[in-house]
Order: structure tokens, then sequence, then C-alpha cells
């Protein structure tokens, strides 16, 4: 940024006109849609929701891929409505399981999943 009264030296001179040309270029092109470009040493290219992706994040591709699935699932198996699921505070509820002990952490997961060893499950086996 140019600064009035002062001297500029050599380095702060190119650093002003680069930031110039930087902004031209940004006016230039901010409305210009450019495609995905390939990575020279990738073998293969992962497609997202018409986006190539440049890093695959498993939790993230996972949920998209299974949610609506799973949902469907647990609705047809419980009964709870699937739109009951935005009024769940999911990563509260996540912070909380990570604190308790890991027999406690396996029994209500079975107990919730209905796999815990009553008669009826006992009677399964």
């Amino acid at each position: 940024m140019k600064e009035k009264g002062n001297i500029m030296d050599r380095w702060a001179v190119l650093n002003d006109q680069m930031d110039s040309k930087a902004k031209q270029h940004l006016q230039r092109c901010q409305g210009t849609p450019r495609p995905n470009q390939s990575l020279p040493t990738s073998r293969i290219q992962v497609s997202h929701r018409g986006k190539i992706l440049s890093r695959v994040h498993i939790k993230t591709l996972y949920k998209d891929f299974t949610s609506s699935d799973l949902a469907l699932y647990w609705a047809k198996k419980t009964g709870m409505n699937p739109e009951a699921d935005e009024f769940i505070d999911w990563q509260s509820l996540g912070r909380a399981k990570q604190t308790i002990p890991a027999g406690l952490d396996r029994w209500l997961i079975k107990h919730c999943s209905g796999h815990c060893g009553t008669a009826y499950k006992l009677k399964q086996r």
C-alpha cells in the first residue's frame, strides 16, 4: 500500500506493482468460471457433486452416501420420524459418549440398537 509522503525502496515499489497487477487479474477473471484441472501426478480423479476432489474426506463422503439410507432404516426399525433427526444435537452427544468408559459405551450401543442380551436376542443366537 502506498504511503503518502514516504519514499519507497525498490522492493516496496515492486511489491506495489505486483499487488496492482494481481488486482487487475482478479477483476478480469472474477466472473469467468474455470474448469477443474487434473493434477499431473494423479492417476485417478475422484469427483463428488460435480466437483473434482483434491482430498478425499472419508467421513464426509460416507455421510453423504449413507445418510438417507440410514435415516430410512432407523425410521423403519424404531418408528422414529426422519425429520426428528434435525432436533438431535449429535456433536454434544458424541462428546458425551467419548467421556464414558468403553464397557458402558459398548452396553449403551447394544442397548440402543436392540442387540443387548435379552431373552429374545439370546433365543435368536
